[in-house]
């Protein structure tokens, strides 16, 4: 195994403000930095980032460093870092609702090569959490689901479809972020239950995602039974008992960012630096500060004279760190253009549309005829404000006479429409709970519920004529779904999470 020479630089990635790299990056790339981690502040299209990765990749190759690794959040969804010029990926909710593992894989090969195309080489990707908790305000769409094997199997999917494109996929977060009700971008969530159910629900996704040859990515969240009162990122038992020893994962373990209030908001930048790798991460995340940055890199350094660090748990996350930058770095030249091209737009909106899921029907409302207006409501200011007037479009185009109105008008004028309730994590929401109960309470089984997000909104409506599932906002589902709308196709998704509590289900 090489040990020298060694750099502290090498065990840190880290992220920017703006889309040209700043001096002090440059000046961390030339000490050895491991990677650079980009954010939608740092995209404007294809041809901006394939130069910003060209010229990050300059400087390290000029400076006698191995290829860097440039990584991005690119799930699909709501998180996907790059937009303007790449491909709209459906969430992996959606994903998990299609259920077509030969889609999934096709897709994400064509993600992964729109992504090394430009120059990014490491996705942060795919989700691995089981979505088992409703109240999940951070992850929520972001899983394929609620069953462990049915996730399992997504996650394995995305890996090699990823990894095929030309990118490495990191699963993430480990050992599962799906059942807490709080984010730890903001504090310290805990996941109070026995070790046994986590190896049941959240662990097989995860050992699903290291047979297919995946990174991992650590979670700050505690497992008491586990990590005791340490977050798992901090824990040796969950990154070398857990992860290393029980799960025999010998890739590279990556810590999400530090800069997560979980962590920055409870450990000083060179403290949470030390814990993490002495846990059994290789590479600590630092996305945003200069500063703490810089203190990580001199942190490692001093852990190094002084022992803190043992020299040969260094020399190994060294080694796993160069060996996927040379492995994912040098992949090919970078081009000034996306490589998924139509390929990756065919597939998505094949996705899509196989996640439409039609939850029950006792109004016979689907497909909508074609003689009766529709009224389009959107029960929020958010997502769910473009999705509507996206939706409207793409009825007119299947031939139904459809107009976008405040919600609080929607079947007031007309008792012969179909009103059409669009919401998006209204069970996150109170107040759009309440106007989506509101609409269905007057016009009863003239309401058709689209849950444009989190499924768990249609649980407030039992008493609808319709209740269908897209898990996704974007213009792509709406054209999907308004395509089962106007009769072209069936509803073919099927739940992905637990739907046995909404009264009054008969289908899905």
């Amino acid at each position: 195994m090489r040990t020298a020479p060694f750099s502290p630089a090498e065990l840190v990635m880290a992220g920017f403000a703006g889309l040209a790299p700043p001096p002090e990056l440059l000046a961390l790339v030339r000490r050895g930095l491991a990677g650079v981690i980009l954010f939608e502040r740092n995209v404007a299209d294809p041809a901006q980032v394939a130069a910003l990765c060209a010229e990050l990749q300059d400087v390290a190759r000029r400076a006698g460093h191995p290829p860097l690794l440039i990584a991005a959040d690119h799930e699909g969804g709501r998180v996907q870092r790059l937009r303007q010029g790449f491909t709209r990926s459906p969430a992996a909710l959606a994903l998990g609702a299609a259920a077509d593992l030969g889609l999934i894989e096709r897709l994400h090969r064509a993600v992964g090569s729109e992504l090394a195309a430009v120059g990014i080489n490491v996705n942060l990707a795919p989700c691995a959490d089981v979505n088992v908790n409703p109240r999940n305000p951070v992850i929520g769409t972001r899983s394929f689901g609620a069953d462990p094997g049915a996730v399992a199997a997504c996650v394995a999917a995305a890996v090699v479809g990823l990894q095929a494109g030309g990118v490495a996929a990191v699963i993430k977060h480990f050992p599962g972020h799906g059942d807490t009700h709080l984010d730890s971008h903001h504090t310290l969530p805990v996941i109070d239950r026995p070790v046994a159910a986590l190896r049941a629900v959240d662990l097989p996704p995860f050992a699903a995602g290291i047979a297919a040859g995946a990174a991992v990515m650590s979670a700050h969240i505690v497992v008491p039974g586990l990590t005791a009162k340490t977050p798992a990122t901090l824990s040796q038992p969950a990154l070398t008992g857990l992860l290393r020893g029980e799960l025999g994962h010998a890739g590279l373990v990556m810590t999400d960012c530090l800069e997560m209030d979980a962590i920055a908001g409870r450990w000083p930048p060179a403290d949470a630096t030390i814990a993490a790798l002495a846990a059994g991460a290789d590479l600590v995340l630092w996305s945003h500060t200069p500063a703490r940055q810089r203190a990580a890199v001199d942190a490692i350094a001093g852990a190094a004279t002084d022992g803190t660090l043992a020299a040969e748990a260094l020399a190994a996350s060294a080694a796993r760190v160069r060996a996927a930058r040379r492995r994912w770095g040098g992949k090919g030249p970078i081009r000034a253009a996306t490589d998924g091209g139509d390929n990756a737009a065919r597939l998505a909106a094949a996705a899509y549309k196989a996640a439409v899921t039609l939850v029950d029907d006792p109004g016979r409302l689907v497909p909508l005829p074609p003689d009766r207006p529709v009224v389009v409501a959107s029960l929020t200011g958010g997502p769910a404000d473009q999705a509507a007037a996206a939706l409207v479009r793409a009825l007119r185009r299947g031939g139904r006479s459809a107009v976008a109105v405040e919600a609080a008008a929607a079947g007031r004028d007309d008792d012969r429409a179909t009103v059409l309730g669009l919401c998006h994590d209204a069970c996150l929401d109170p107040e759009q709970a309440a106007r989506l109960a509101e609409l269905v309470d007057r016009t009863g089984r003239r309401a058709l519920v689209v849950a444009a997000g989190l499924p768990y909104d249609l649980a407030a409506v039992p008493g609808a004529g319709a209740r269908i599932c897209t898990y996704d906002p974007a213009g792509g589902a709406m054209q999907a779904l308004a395509e089962v709308l106007c009769g072209l196709g069936p509803a073919m998704g099927r739940p992905p999470v637990r739907l046995a509590d909404l009264a009054g289900q008969t289908g899905g």
